[in-house]
């Protein structure tokens, strides 16, 4: 979440630091390439936020620590059930060839 929330910051800064008077650019019309070695399952809340945009805030990830208040601040939304991020983000690999890249 933090990751996408300084993306979004670096995207909106440079719109408008390289054309001045230009309003913040939508995230999604500016090409980006995000590569990881994430380490999480298909079915983590790493997983479901970066691919879906979206994250419940009770999702079991979360594992009912205190620091919802803390990612309310990096969410896109001010929906107080989910967090979210404004990137339209698509796999390199589909996943019936690779369903996953980590086994335990």
């Amino acid at each position: 979440m933090m990751l996408m929330h300084e993306l979004r910051s670096i995207l909106e800064d440079s719109s408008t630091s390289f054309r001045p008077g230009a309003t913040k650019a939508d995230p999604n019309s500016v090409p980006l390439i995000l590569c990881g070695d994430l380490n999480s399952l298909p079915n983590s809340g790493v997983i479901e936020f970066l691919s879906s945009g979206r994250v419940a805030a009770d999702h079991a990830d979360f594992k009912e620590l205190g620091y919802k208040d803390c990612l309310r601040r990096l969410s896109s939304t001010e929906n107080k059930n989910e967090f979210t991020h404004p990137f339209k983000i698509g796999r390199a690999y589909t996943e019936d060839i690779l369903p996953y890249t980590n086994y335990t």
